[in-house]
């Protein structure tokens, strides 16, 4: 099927972040932010791509 319609590019930037059982005292505001800061990350490294939280190793 052929249309008349111009085409679009999409492209897709998401930020990823995870909840512990440790994270209580910050709640959902803190893993919002933590997202929202990797979803940037994403963007500044070129767009079109999935960033997920840097968060250090615990040690055991």
């Amino acid at each position: 099927m052929t249309t008349e319609l111009p085409q679009k590019h999409v492209t897709l930037s998401a930020g990823c972040a995870m909840y512990f059982a440790t994270d209580l005292q910050h709640g959902k505001q803190g893993l919002i932010k933590r997202a929202d800061e990797a979803l940037y990350r994403a963007k500044r490294a070129g767009r079109n791509r999935v960033m997920c939280e840097e968060r250090p190793a615990k040690h055991a």
